[in-house]
């Protein structure tokens, strides 16, 4: 017998409503790093203005113990995860600099 939380086979989706639904969900994060993106350039300008270095060891280490623990609480590779979020800051410093450099 199912469980009540389980769906039967009969209504369980499809391969290609999976399959849909992963697309969805990768859109939304590509969107979620061009956000992302967008508010690391609009600190950069701030920094710029005000004279304060780009770069935030500080802040990009609480991030990452942020990233390592919500990875861990969800089930995930803490390696992986960590190993995206360095990206994610390598590609938003290179951005940043970018933007100075446009200043």
């Amino acid at each position: 017998m199912n469980e009540p939380d389980q769906e039967s086979p009969v209504d369980a989706p499809g391969i290609e409503e999976l399959r849909r639904h992963i697309d969805e969900i990768d859109r939304e994060i590509v969107e979620l790093l061009a956000r992302r993106v967008d508010v690391a350039i609009a600190i950069a300008r701030l920094k710029t203005a005000e004279g304060i270095d780009l770069r935030s060891p500080d802040r990009e280490e609480d991030l990452l113990a942020v990233v390592r623990t919500e990875a861990e609480r969800l089930g995930l590779d803490v390696g992986l995860v960590s190993g995206w979020f360095v990206s994610i800051l390598e590609y938003s410093r290179m951005r940043q600099a970018d933007t100075r450099d446009d200043c």
